[in-house]
């Protein structure tokens, strides 16, 4: 079962995603996909990732998004949460043509 969620961008380069991760039995792949317009677009950009757990513990990254057209990003792949629940995702991009964020939360078995 994948839940996918898409933010427009609003011009502060911040993106919040809730995930349902409350399922033990299984894992998660996360994937990332844009939206970015233009003809002087960028081939990749740098985000900050942040997850916030139930609980309110916070992990954060840097990653480098990879920009192709009509292509899904993965992000993670078989990830075990410490902590079953609803996790909040903030995601901190800016890229010129940037139009949006979106996310694929997919439960896979474990």
């Amino acid at each position: 079962m994948s839940v996918e969620k898409f933010v427009k961008a609003d011009g502060s380069g911040v993106y919040e995603f809730v995930l349902d991760m409350s399922d033990t039995l299984h894992a998660y792949d996360l994937s990332f996909y844009s939206r970015i317009e233009g003809k002087d677009a960028p081939t990749g950009f740098p985000m900050k990732v942040y997850l916030t757990s139930p609980s309110g513990q916070t992990y954060g990254e840097t990653v480098y998004y990879r920009v192709s057209e009509g292509v899904v990003s993965p992000y993670r792949t078989g990830l075990v949460p410490v902590e079953p629940g609803e996790w909040t995702m903030s995601v901190t991009a800016e890229a010129r043509g940037l139009c949006g964020m979106g996310i694929i939360c997919t439960k896979t078995d474990i």
